[in-house]
C-alpha cells in the first residue's frame, strides 16, 4: 500500500504542476504579481507626494512637520500603496495625468496663503485704534 500512496503523491504533484502552467494560473500569477508591483509603485508615489507636500505645509502649519515625521510618512506610504492597489489606481498615471494640476497647487498654494496672511494682517493693521489715529492724524 506504502508504494501506492506514493505514486498517488506523485501523480499529484504531477497534476499540480501541469495546472500552475495552465493559461489562466499563469495570468492569475502574472496579476498578482502586477497588484502586487502597482503597490509598491504607489507606495513610492504616496512618500514622494508626503516628502514634497510636508516641508511646503509645515510652512503653513508648523506643527505638522512634528507630525508627519519620516517615519509616520513612511508608515502613511507603506499602508496606502497596497490600499490603493487594491482598487486598481495608480498614482503614477494619477501623477501623469494631473501633472501640471499638482505643480501648480505647490507653487500657487503657499503664495495664496501668504497672500490671505498679508491681505489680513492689513486689515487688522487698519482696524487697530492707533492706525485710526494715524489716518485721522494724516487726514488733518
Amino acid at each position: 500500500m506504502d508504494e501506492l500512496d506514493a505514486l498517488a503523491a506523485q501523480a499529484a504533484g504531477i497534476d499540480q504542476e501541469v495546472a500552475s502552467a495552465a493559461p489562466g494560473a499563469v495570468l492569475q500569477q502574472q496579476e498578482a504579481a502586477a497588484v502586487m508591483d502597482l503597490g509598491q509603485q504607489n507606495t513610492q508615489g504616496v512618500g514622494m507626494i508626503l516628502g514634497v507636500a510636508v516641508p511646503i505645509l509645515g510652512k503653513l502649519y508648523p506643527s505638522l512637520e512634528g507630525i508627519y515625521t519620516p517615519a509616520a510618512c513612511d508608515q502613511i506610504a507603506a499602508s496606502l500603496g497596497p490600499l490603493l492597489a487594491k482598487y486598481n489606481i495608480s498614482m503614477a498615471d494619477w501623477g501623469t495625468a494631473y501633472k501640471e494640476e499638482l505643480g501648480a497647487a505647490f507653487v500657487c498654494g503657499p503664495i495664496a496663503w501668504a497672500t490671505y496672511q498679508g491681505i489680513k494682517a492689513d486689515i487688522l493693521a487698519r482696524t487697530t485704534p492707533q492706525a485710526v489715529k494715524v489716518e485721522q492724524a494724516a487726514a488733518a
